[in-house]
């Protein structure tokens, strides 16, 4: 302990004035910051005012406290005042600054940043500087201002590898992708077993659909660490996607010995084991995930699913309310919903849901044909209609539609129009062809359809 502090806290305890000039009273906060007894500090900084009350020193001083103890207003308004009599002074204008990212400011403190830099002589120092100035934005999680000077420090010092990390990190952060990798990669040539580089790899190649070399180097993560439970979920969720269903099963069971208690791992698990047709094992596992938090609507919607196909489908429609209750802004949930009704000939309910649906997902083509279907088969041949006709508002050029009203029109007795339709329909996509003829099985020994539909084979 210094010395100064040591007389210091003999004056307090024994309740004595003693005179401390401004360059002890400096050595005394700074002790305290370095312990992390902020309000000690801020005392002696009170203390010290009250004897140099024009020193900038000690203002500055407990600027640096307040910004310590996450008072950046405080500091603001001290720095803002010494900064005018000192506007050169680097510890003033670099608190300054700081405080000024802290509250989100950060565009502000760019120009207080590189005034302090244009000061520097030495390369040696404008590195040391930047990277610092990168790190005060990156713990606030302005990346594209910490790249800003990065940048500078990469550019004065290419051979330090926490640089390169941070670096390589950030970039990845405001999407600079392929510079990010070539990064992370040098930063990996020197040190190869360094799981969070690896991880951050990983998702770089992930978001740039690279799924092979993804994985690769969530393979090397998890080998380097084979707890790191985040390396698992990426790898699986790809493997997923990718409908490769029994890999991305065997992951998502390793990850769960690690989290059992992961309500996403659990229904993802179900989620795989319905893909896999082992219904019996999704209803476990959905169940447990339920058990974990009776709130995933994903694992309600699962059971729905399951329950429909078994045509139970009472106990499905009340499944999809329970899910719609927690995400009532869901399509799947009122697409799904909007079948099991129809199954049960609950038009009206049916009805609504085939428009809650739509609402939600107006871009989906299979809300609107099935919706159609709906009134069609309730003899609402022109409703129907309509319903497609403003699909296409949302859906335009989508032979499907064109094809689905071509069967209508044909069903209803409109030949003409329904060749106008299905020519428009087999222009875009020929092969869909066969969704108007199951749909019309009469139109396939129609002689003017049939020549229409082998003119464009």
């Amino acid at each position: 302990m210094p010395q100064s502090v040591t007389i210091y806290e003999s004056m307090l305890s024994e309740g004595r004035n003693i005179y401390f000039d401004v360059e002890e009273l400096v050595a005394i906060v700074r002790f305290y910051i370095f312990n992390n007894k902020l309000q000690e500090a801020m005392s002696v900084c009170e203390f010290g005012i009250t004897i140099h009350p024009l020193s900038s020193v000690l203002q500055t001083k407990k600027a640096q406290v307040l910004i310590e103890m996450q008072k950046f207003d405080e500091a603001i308004e001290i720095l803002s005042a010494v900064s005018k009599i000192d506007t050169n002074d680097v510890e003033i204008n670099t608190l300054f600054a700081t405080a000024l990212v802290r509250i989100r400011r950060g565009n502000e403190a760019v120009a207080l940043f590189d005034k302090i830099i244009s000061q520097m002589e030495f390369s040696g120092e404008l590195y040391d500087l930047n990277y610092e100035i990168a790190r005060i934005y990156m713990q606030n999680s302005e990346y594209g201002l910490a790249c800003r000077y990065l940048e500078h420090a990469y550019a004065e010092n290419k051979t330090n590898y926490s640089l390169i990390y941070d670096y390589g990190f950030a970039l990845e952060r405001i999407n600079e992708d392929k510079k990010s990798i070539e990064l992370l990669r040098i930063y990996l040539e020197e040190y190869p077993f360094t799981k969070l580089a690896w991880y951050n790899l990983g998702i770089v190649y992930q978001k740039l659909e690279d799924y092979d070399k993804a994985i690769e180097a969530y393979d090397f993560c998890i080998a380097i660490d084979e707890t790191f439970a985040s390396a698992y979920y990426n790898k699986a969720v790809i493997l997923y996607h990718a409908e490769k269903i029994p890999a991305a099963l065997d992951v998502f069971i390793e990850l769960s010995e690690l989290e059992p208690y992961s309500y996403i791992v659990t229904c993802y698990i179900a989620d795989c084991y319905e893909d896999l047709r082992e219904y019996k094992e999704a209803e476990k596992y959905y169940n447990m995930t339920l058990d974990i938090n009776p709130k995933k609507a994903d694992a309600i919607y699962g059971l729905a699913k399951i329950l429909l196909m078994k045509a139970k489908f009472k106990a499905s429609e009340k499944k999809l309310e329970q899910a719609i209750e927690i995400e009532g802004t869901n399509p799947l949930y009122w697409f799904a919903l909007a079948r099991v009704q129809n199954e049960q000939q609950k038009i009206e309910k049916a009805d609504y849901s085939y428009q809650q649906a739509i609402k939600y997902a107006p871009f989906n083509v299979y809300c609107w044909l099935d919706y159609s279907e709906l009134k069609f088969y309730n003899n609402e041949f022109s409703t129907a209609i309509e319903l497609l006709n403003n699909a296409k508002s949302y859906i335009p050029d989508n032979a499907i539609i064109d094809y689905r009203l071509a069967a209508y029109h044909f069903r209803s007795g409109k030949k003409r129009t329904a060749v106008k339709y299905l020519s428009d329909a087999l222009k875009r996509d020929y092969d869909s062809h066969i969704d108007f003829l199951n749909f019309c099985p009469s139109a396939k020994i129609d002689k003017r359809i049939k020549k229409i539909i082998e003119s464009f084979n």
